[in-house]
């Protein structure tokens, strides 16, 4: 049976997850502005499929608003900069997944059927 961990545990889990996030850039009060201001433009218009995004659905839906990171965070991108960051909504931006958005994304080669035995 598994143990379970102690509150101090816990507690030393969870900050390890808000410095994650405080690194990366995505947490306090620069980034709820720096979001407000970008997604703030009307009408808004999703940068992946040119849709317009319902300003009232929550960034949770799939429908809803959401930044779309050019160059992502995990590759180097900056946060907060403006020249990074565009309106998307969430399915759009969820399904470009973590690639870099700016080149073009190479083809997988399929396999090739080889009857040599």
């Amino acid at each position: 049976m598994r143990r379970r961990p102690t509150r101090a545990e816990r507690i030393a889990r969870e900050a390890s997850y808000r410095t994650l996030a405080a690194r990366r850039g995505r947490e306090g009060g620069p980034y709820r502005k720096f979001r407000a201001q970008i997604l703030g433009v009307r009408p808004l218009v999703c940068y992946r499929c040119g849709g317009g995004i319902d300003p009232n659905l929550s960034g949770n839906h799939m429908m809803g608003p959401t930044l779309d990171h050019l160059e992502p965070l995990s590759l180097g991108g900056a946060a907060l900069d403006p020249a990074n960051c565009r309106a998307a909504h969430r399915v759009c931006n969820l399904r470009h997944g973590n690639g870099r958005r700016s080149g073009i994304v190479a083809q997988q080669a399929k396999p090739v059927a080889d009857r040599r035995w």
